[in-house]
């Protein structure tokens, strides 16, 4: 009878504990967090991506301005966008030689898109929902931002940047270096003249050089530089307040040793004979720069280093390029201007500095005068909240697009527009006629080169890269692409 009553109770066990587990996992699943899917963004994180992100500092906000696109280096295909008009969609460009690219440039083939469809730029890309959509046209300066008050209230991007200009005057050929570190582009032999301090001046200030310098008077220096390639570095103190002020001297190659389309085994390719049309500001580089793994992370401007112009082409070091000193001081003020607008930008993205004419050409460039080949020209876009390799969400609708370039066109062209803009756009005063005028003797130069102070467009995003602005100065008032 025992033996009966005791399997009667575990049976009745049994069955409840049957009954109760079913009940135990709803509760457990219905209490338990459900994970967001990857690439999506919780309730919570949408709430927070709705603030301008150049004035949320916090690490978990600002990494959700680009949700759902995956880090990767900038392509170095994405420097054929003067081959023909770019586009949102994809395109396949034929190239005319076969240019090896460097495994950085690789990172964004053709093929590689095709693996991963959720990097392609063909599309525009959803950066985080957002509570209310924001309409470009509500506003049309970048200095305006269309979010509550409180947010316009936080501190200014520009309190994390500083622009390091010259402690003291320093004259280099009659020209005076603007910040702390400057970098000038010298042929084997030539001569240099620095003179330090104001005129009339008492302190006497201490200047280290990598290379025997001759003192001629008080404060000022004359100096052949050597005749061997190199960086010479040239480093100049104040004698109290222990201010010091760097002009790096790069000893470049000169450009009649470019011999059969090569500069000591790299390949540049061939330059034309003759300048377009004639015109001066289509010039041949004086020399090359050479480029090894122990300068190329050199400061050749207190934000931009050597190496981010180099071109994308793959090959064994020494590299080659060319840099107008021009281009660094245009980018520097811009680049100053970008955060005292408030957008936090410690340097920009260089997406295409110098190309060879043979990588120009293998790129599918048929452009025989690019301003890239000439070394005064620069891709560039805003790349810090995070640093992903892509552009950010300048003007916070949520998406990185073509869109986002007005922002920083705006910036440029705001800065650098000319008053006679609509006469010298115009039918009637072409590029080639202002260069007749220059060279005539018609117009006074100076001025007019600090007005006409060169090329700026918009590109769009393509299969192969995200969406960029360029800038160039080429000396002439150029805008396109708008």
């Amino acid at each position: 009878m025992g033996k009966k009553r005791w399997n009667i109770r575990a049976t009745q066990a049994l069955l409840l504990l049957a009954t109760l587990c079913p009940i135990l996992r709803a509760s457990a699943k219905s209490v338990s967090p459900v994970p967001s899917p990857k690439g999506k963004v919780s309730p919570v994180a949408q709430t927070h991506d709705t603030l301008p992100p150049k004035t949320v500092q916090s690490p978990p906000a600002r990494q959700l301005t680009k949700t759902g696109r995956r880090k990767g280096p900038a392509t170095a295909k994405a420097t054929h966008h003067s081959a023909a008009k770019t586009s949102p969609k994809k395109r396949n460009v034929k190239t005319k030689a076969s240019a090896k690219l460097s495994p950085s440039a690789k990172s964004r083939t053709p093929a590689k898109s095709v693996a991963r469809p959720a990097r392609r730029y063909g599309q525009r890309k959803t950066v985080a929902a957002v509570s209310q959509k924001v309409r470009l046209d509500t506003y049309s300066e970048p200095g305006e931002r269309p979010f509550p008050e409180d947010v316009q209230a936080a501190a200014p991007a520009s309190a994390f940047f500083s622009a390091e200009t010259a402690p003291f005057s320093v004259q280099l050929n009659d020209e005076r270096l603007p910040y702390q570190i400057n970098s000038v582009f010298v042929l084997p032999a030539e001569r240099l003249t620095l003179a330090v301090g104001e005129a009339g001046g008492n302190e006497e200030y201490l200047l280290q050089a990598a290379a025997e310098v001759t003192q001629t008077g008080p404060n000022t220096w004359s100096w052949q530089v050597p005749r061997k390639t190199g960086l010479y570095p040239i480093k100049i103190s104040h004698p109290t307040e222990g201010a010091t002020l760097v002009l790096n001297v790069f000893v470049m190659v000169p450009f009649s040793q470019l011999g059969s389309g090569y500069v000591n085994g790299y390949r540049i390719g061939n330059y034309p004979r003759f300048l377009l049309k004639f015109l001066p500001t289509y010039h041949l580089p004086r020399g090359f720069i050479e480029v090894t793994p122990a300068n190329e992370n050199v400061l050749v401007s207190p934000h931009f280093r050597l190496g981010q112009f180099l071109c994308k082409q793959e090959d064994e070091y020494p590299k080659y390029l060319v840099l107008d000193s021009r281009l660094l001081l245009v980018l520097e003020s811009v680049l100053q201007k970008v955060n005292e607008t408030g957008y936090h930008c410690p340097t920009f993205a260089v997406m295409s500095g110098y190309r060879t004419p043979y990588y120009n050409r293998a790129i599918g460039n048929s452009t025989t005068y690019s301003r890239h080949t000439l070394g005064d020209a620069a891709d560039i876009f805003i790349d810090a909240s995070p640093q992903d390799g892509e552009m950010d969400d300048l003007n916070r609708d949520g998406a990185v697009d073509f869109r986002d370039t007005k922002v920083l066109y705006n910036i440029v062209d705001k800065m650098y527009e000319p008053r006679a803009r609509r006469v010298l756009t115009s039918s009637l005063m072409s590029e080639s006629l202002v260069q007749q005028l220059l060279t005539g003797g018609f117009m006074n130069e100076s001025p007019l080169q600090q007005l006409l102070t060169g090329g700026l467009a918009r590109y769009r995003e393509t299969s192969a890269h995200g969406p960029f602005v360029h800038v160039d100065v080429r000396g002439i008032y150029t805008r396109w692409g708008r």
